[in-house]
C-alpha cells in the first residue's frame, strides 16, 4: 500500500476516532476548577540562569531553544536542576564576557539551590539533556544533544562529571534534538534513542530570501522544509559503559522523518517498551517493540499518521482507564494533539491479539481552539492540585520574528489546563499565577516536587531569557503520595516501572517511570499521586520491567515512599 493511501486511511481513522472521543466526552463533570497558584521563585531559590546570551541571526539551530532536567545528579536523594544553554552560531553576535555554558544547580534541601561551577558545561548550540544510569554504577550519567553533535558525561559522584563520549561510543556529530532511554531489549541495561533533526547547511538552502508561512515572511534559513532529514539513532547498551549503534538492525532509522523528541513506553502492555517519536513537518513515528531487539513501524495502523509539526510529548493516563495516553505539542495553526489510547476499549474485540489504536481527542477535550494560535514546546501531565486527575501544562513560544524588531521572537504565554474528570480540560492559565501572564519564548519544561512538600513544581527554560522556577503554593488540603523506585543493578533507575495506586473508594491511578518526553527535557523519576480527600492508599502495585511485582497495602498519605525491586 503506498504512502498516500496510508495517509488517507490514517486521516479517515482519525476523524472517526475524533467523533468517538467527542461522544465519550459528553458526560457531566465539575464546572469550575480549584484555583491554581504558581509562584515564580527562580532568583530567590538561587537559580540564576540566562539562555542564549547574544543576538539571534535568523538561523534555525539558534531558535529551537534548549531543555531543562530535574534529576538527582549528586546522589543525595533530592532532585537537582540542569539547564542547557545555546550560543549564537556567529561568535561576533555573542555577548562579550557572558558565558553560554550549561548550568547544574544542586538542591540544598531547604527549597533553594546552589550552582555547581563547571559541572558538565556542554558546548555550542545546546539542545537536549537526559540523566540516566547508562554505566550501571548506580549514578546518573548525562547525555546532551546539540547542533554540533552529541556529548556524554560519566557521573563520578558528588556532582562531578567527566566527558566520556568516545569511551561510551556516543560521538555522533549530526544534529540531535531530544533523547530518551529504556531497556528496549530486556537485557537489564539501559539503551538510548536520539531523534535527529535536519542537515542544516546554508549551502543547501534555496536562494529565495524568505517564504510565506501563516502570513509571515519567514527567512528560508528558519524553515525545516529547506533542509533534508538525517535519520535517528538507537544505541544498545552492551555493558561496561559502552553503547553500540544498532539503528538499522533494529528498524528504528526513520530516515524520512525530522525528529524532535521521543519517549519509550509500553503502550500495548505486552511487557516491551514501544517508542514514540515527535517529528517536525513530517508524520510522527510509532515504533512497536516486537521483541528480539526489533521494532516495526505501527504509525498508520495505530491511527497516528496525520502530518503536523510536533515538538514535545507527554505520557499519562489522563482519563483514568488504566492505559497510557499521549499529549503532543505542535507548531502554530496545528491543534495540540491529545491521543487517547483505546487499548481497554478494544481489548475484547481484538482478542487474542493486541491492536494498538489512538483517538485524537484534543478538540472534544477542550484543547482545540485554545491552543491553535500558539507554538507549543515543553509539555507535561501533572496533578498540580492533588485531586487524583492528571492536568496538563504547555510551554509556548513563537518562531515568528517581531515585525519591527526581527532580531526578537514573538512571545507567547504558558498554558495550564485543569482536568475536569469527564474527559475534558478547562484552561485555567489566567488564574495560575503572574508567570502565566507573561509573553515568553518558553522551550524546555520539566516537572518535579523539588522541595518535597507534596505539590508539583515546574522549571522552564526560556529562549533568550531568564529561567523560570514555578513553585506550587496551592494549599487546598488535598492529600498525596510519592514513590521513589530503585531497581536491581544495573537497572537502578527503574525506568519503565509502572505503579498502580488504588484509593479506598476504588479509583485507580497509573504512573510510569520515564526518561525523556516533554521537549528536550526530563521530569523527575519520583512518581507523584494526588489522593484528594483520601488519607491513605488502599493498595499500591509496582510492576518492574523485569516482570517482578511488589504489592503494598494501606499506605498512609502525605509522604515519600522508597520501594526496592524484590
Amino acid at each position: 500500500m503506498n504512502a498516500k493511501r496510508l495517509a488517507a486511511l490514517g486521516a479517515a481513522a482519525l476523524v472517526l476516532a475524533g467523533l468517538w472521543a467527542a461522544r465519550r466526552a459528553r458526560r457531566a463533570g465539575p464546572e469550575s476548577p480549584v484555583p491554581a497558584v504558581f509562584e515564580e521563585v527562580a532568583r530567590s531559590a538561587g537559580v540564576s540562569f540566562r539562555h542564549f546570551p547574544g543576538t539571534r541571526a535568523s538561523l534555525l539551530p539558534e531558535d529551537m531553544g534548549s531543555g531543562v532536567c530535574f534529576a538527582d545528579a549528586d546522589g543525595d536523594g533530592r532532585d537537582d536542576l540542569y539547564f542547557v544553554n545555546a550560543a549564537p552560531l556567529d561568535p561576533a553576535r555573542r555577548e562579550a564576557g557572558v558565558s553560554a555554558e550549561n548550568a547544574l544547580f544542586l538542591n540544598k534541601g531547604d527549597g533553594s539551590f546552589a550552582r555547581a561551577p563547571g559541572a558538565a558545561p556542554g558546548r555550542g548550540t545546546g539542545m537536549g539533556c537526559l540523566f540516566a544510569d547508562f554505566s550501571g554504577t548506580g549514578r546518573r550519567d548525562l547525555f546532551l544533544t546539540s547542533y554540533e553533535g552529541d556529548l556524554f558525561y560519566r557521573n563520578e559522584g558528588g556532582g562531578r562529571f567527566v566527558e566520556a563520549g568516545r569511551a561510551a561510543g556516543l560521538t555522533d556529530r549530526r544534529w540531535g534534538a531530544g533523547s530518551c532511554a529504556a531497556d528496549y531489549d530486556g537485557d537489564g541495561r539501559l539503551d538510548l534513542f536520539v531523534p535527529r533533526y535536519v542537515a542544516f547547511d546554508l549551502a543547501l538552502a534555496p536562494r529565495q530570501p524568505a517564504m510565506d508561512r501563516g502570513g509571515y515572511n519567514v527567512p528560508v534559513t528558519l524553515s525545516p522544509h529547506a533542509f533534508p532529514p538525517v535519520g535517528n539513532s538507537l544505541y544498545r547498551n552492551e555493558g561496561g559503559g559502552r553503547l553500540r549503534d544498532v539503528t538499522k538492525k533494529a528498524g528504528a532509522a526513520g530516515a524520512d522523518r525530522k525528529g524532535m523528541q521521543c519517549l519509550f513506553a509500553d503502550l500495548d502492555e505486552d511487557g516491551r517498551p514501544d517508542l514514540y517519536v515527535a517529528d517536525d513537518v513530517t508524520p510522527d513515528l510509532l515504533l512497536r517493540n516486537r521483541g528480539g531487539g526489533a521494532f516495526s513501524d505501527a504509525t498508520f495502523e495505530a491511527w497516528l499518521g496525520d502530518v503536523k509539526s510536533s515538538m514535545g510529548a507527554a505520557l499519562g493516563d489522563y482519563d483514568g482507564d488504566g492505559d497510557l495516553d499521549l499529549a503532543v505539542t505542535q507548531w502554530i495553526a496545528h491543534e495540540k494533539s491529545l491521543y487517547i489510547n483505546l487499548l481497554r476499549e478494544r481489548a475484547a474485540k481484538d482478542k487474542p491479539g493486541r491492536r494498538l489504536h489512538f483517538a485524537d481527542g484534543n478538540a472534544a477535550a477542550g484543547l482545540g481552539e485554545t491552543t491553535l494560535d500558539n507554538v507549543g514546546w515543553g509539555v507535561a501531565f501533572l496533578d498540580y492540585d492533588n485531586d487524583g486527575r492528571l492536568d496538563l501544562i504547555i510551554a509556548n513560544g513563537s518562531t515568528f520574528e517581531e515585525r519591527e524588531r526581527p532580531e526578537k521572537l514573538i512571545g507567547q504565554k504558558l498554558q495550564l489546563f485543569w482536568n475536569r474528570g469527564d474527559g475534558t480540560f478547562a484552561d485555567v492559565s489566567a488564574r495560575a499565577g503572574p508567570a502565566f501572564r507573561l509573553p515568553l519564548n518558553a522551550r524546555g519544561l520539566a516537572v518535579a516536587d523539588y522541595d518535597g512538600d507534596g505539590r508539583l513544581d515546574v522549571a522552564v527554560n526560556v529562549h533568550g531569557g531568564a529561567a523560570l522556577l514555578l513553585h506550587n503554593v496551592l494549599g487546598n488540603g488535598n492529600h498525596w503520595l510519592e514513590f521513589r523506585l530503585r531497581g536491581r543493578a544495573p537497572a537502578s533507575d527503574a525506568i519503565g516501572a509502572r505503579v498502580r495506586l488504588t484509593t479506598p473508594d476504588g479509583r485507580v491511578q497509573t504512573r510510569v517511570v520515564t526518561a525523556g518526553g516533554s521537549y528536550l527535557s526530563q521530569h523527575s523519576f519520583t512518581l507523584h499521586f494526588g489522593l484528594g480527600a483520601a488519607a491513605r492508599a488502599a493498595k499500591v502495585e509496582v510492576l518492574w520491567p523485569s516482570g517482578r511485582k511488589r504489592v503494598l497495602t494501606e499506605q498512609a498519605a502525605d509522604r515519600l515512599v522508597a520501594v526496592e525491586e524484590p
